[in-house]
């Protein structure tokens, strides 16, 4: 049976494992890669003077967003077509196709100031191929922990998803209602390591709960428009930071995806059935990323990321 990294999941029944070091313990997990990355091929470049289609950010704010994403996207493999085949992505590209969502200048102030980091996020791909993408990302890596007598533990990764949740990926509300842009666009997250400095308030709560928490922060907040996380969205912040720190978010703390709920079927229902939600857990010979999908309003506890997404129209 596996053990629960603290807040994680016991992947063979998707319960969230919370325990009281939750809060102030320190994992010692390392994450580490074992093939080399893809070579990565240089992107053209627009001119110093030359604005990009659709924003007034300034250049060398664009080069540092452009050149970073670029190398998760290379790592990723992500290609142009949404079942991630064709050419790969090269984002300096798409930026000149006017391919890409962006933000003001003011808004991108607005959300860096307030601790904000820049992530573009592949909305062109289905559900399938970045479910893919990642369990390939992951196959490439190694989970190291130590054991109760501190001996050292390389663990292979896997990405897991049950079956509820399985069966509710294609019937969350982001799927359904495509409440997010079906192209590359611009989004801003928190890059703390883990929930309980990121978005302490919503650490060991039921998704009800983090859904509240999160209107009081939108209504506290209005200039950031916070909203929750899809699953591609929560993957995608998983790579940018696995390339930019060499650790993974969430070791300590599962997280719920409240743009990702799944509607009940009661039409008298007033609130959501399910809710996807992520979170890590480690046996003596695997470390398991974990999708599953819990009860909305009972039994299951976790914390949650935002975002403070620009406030792009709905694209279909």
């Amino acid at each position: 049976m596996a053990d629960p990294i603290p807040g994680g999941f016991n992947p063979e029944d998707n319960n969230v494992v919370e325990t009281n070091e939750d809060k102030n313990r320190k994992d010692s997990i390392e994450f580490t890669t074992t093939v080399s990355q893809p070579d990565q091929t240089k992107p053209e470049s627009l001119a110093s003077s030359e604005s990009a289609p659709g924003t007034d950010l300034d250049r060398e704010t664009l080069d540092q967003i452009i050149t970073t994403n670029q190398e998760v996207y290379t790592s990723l493999q992500i290609k142009e077509n949404p079942d991630n085949t064709g050419n790969l992505i090269n984002l300096e590209h798409e930026l000149k196709q006017g391919n890409i969502l962006l933000p003001s200048q003011e808004e991108h102030e607005v959300r860096t100031e307030a601790g904000y980091i820049p992530i573009i996020i592949p909305g062109h791909l289905t559900r399938e191929a970045i479910t893919s993408i990642f369990e390939d990302l992951l196959d490439r890596q190694t989970y190291s922990k130590r054991d109760k007598q501190q001996n050292q533990l390389e663990l292979d990764i896997v990405f897991l998803i049950g079956s509820q949740a399985r069966e509710d990926l294609l019937k969350t509300n982001s799927q359904i209602n495509k409440t997010r842009p079906q192209q590359l666009y611009l989004t801003y997250f928190k890059p703390d390591q883990d929930i309980y400095t990121a978005h302490r308030a919503t650490v060991s709560n039921l998704a009800e709960e983090c859904l509240n928490i999160l209107e009081q922060e939108r209504q506290s907040n209005p200039e950031l428009n916070l909203q929750g996380l899809t699953l591609e969205e929560y993957l995608t912040l998983q790579a940018y930071i696995k390339q930019t720190t060499n650790q993974y978010v969430d070791r300590l703390t599962s997280c719920w995806l409240l743009e990702d709920t799944v509607p009940d079927p009661d039409p008298k229902a007033t609130k959501p059935a399910r809710c996807l939600r992520l979170g890590w857990s480690s046996d003596d010979f695997h470390a398991y990323l974990s999708v599953s999908s819990g009860f909305f309003d009972s039994r299951h506890s976790a914390g949650s990321r935002f975002q403070a997404m620009p406030e792009y129209k709905k694209t279909n």
